[in-house]
C-alpha cells in the first residue's frame, strides 16, 4: 500500500492524499531581493570604510550577516534553491516511524512476534507485509 494512503488513513486525518511536488523554501523574487540588497550593502560598506564611519559600517555589517544567514538557509550547494520535502516523502517518513513505534510496543509483550514482523514488514514509498515463505505464519484470530 502506498505510504501516502496509509498516512491518510490515520484517525483524525481528513482522508485526503496530498500529491503536491516539492516547494521552494524561499520565493525566487525574495531571494533575488536579498542578493540585490547584499550588493548594495557591499557598496555602502566600501563607502562607510572610506569615510571611516564605524557606526554605519557596524550597522551594515549586522544587516549583511542577517541577510547572508537567510540566503544560506534558503539555498543548498552552489546557491541552488533548497526545497521542502514533498508530501509523499513526509508521508513515507511518518508511516515508517509509526510502524517502528508499533513494533517496539509489540516487542515489550511478544519478542518473537515483533521479530517476525520486523522481518516481514517492509516500508518505503510503498509498504508491504511479505513473510518469508520458508517460515509460514498462521494467524489465529478470535
Amino acid at each position: 500500500m502506498d505510504a501516502a494512503d496509509l498516512a491518510a488513513a490515520v484517525d483524525g486525518h481528513p482522508g485526503v492524499t496530498i500529491t503536491q511536488g516539492e516547494a521552494d523554501v524561499i520565493d525566487v523574487r525574495a531571494l533575488g531581493a536579498y542578493r540585490a540588497r547584499l550588493a548594495e550593502i557591499d557598496a555602502e560598506l566600501a563607502e562607510a570604510d572610506s569615510r571611516a564611519d564605524q557606526a554605519w559600517s557596524g550597522r551594515l555589517g549586522l544587516e549583511r550577516e542577517a541577510l547572508l544567514g537567510e540566503v544560506a538557509a534558503a539555498t543548498g550547494l552552489s546557491g541552488r534553491h533548497r526545497q521542502f520535502s514533498s508530501a509523499q516523502e513526509r508521508a513515507r517518513t511518518a508511516v515508517r516511524k509509526a510502524i517502528v513505534s508499533a513494533l517496539n510496543r509489540i516487542e515489550r509483550h511478544d519478542r518473537a512476534l515483533a521479530r517476525q514482523l520486523r522481518d516481514a514488514v517492509h516500508t518505503g514509498r510503498a509498504c508491504r507485509y511479505d513473510p518469508d515463505p520458508a517460515r509460514p505464519v498462521v494467524w489465529i484470530t478470535d
